[in-house]
């Protein structure tokens, strides 16, 4: 979790730094990255929205849990 917190706060930094854009995406490229390489373990309700996700990938969208979700 500490990771993730000095993450956040370089990326707060390099956004106030409007001369180097590089290490503003750069760091948010890694914490992207990061995030979408997550185990499924690491959150209590990750394998829920992983099997709604799926099932809906499976029988399309039937208005749960939001209408956002389902585009």
């Amino acid at each position: 979790m500490l990771v993730f917190f000095i993450l956040w706060l370089l990326i707060l930094v390099a956004a106030w730094d409007k001369e180097n854009e590089i290490s503003f995406w750069s760091i948010l490229l890694v914490f992207s990255v990061l995030i979408g390489f997550r185990s499924l373990t690491v959150g209590v309700d990750v394998r829920a929205y992983y099997q709604m996700f799926h099932g809906i990938g499976r029988s399309g969208y039937h208005g749960y849990p939001e209408p956002l979700y389902g585009i």
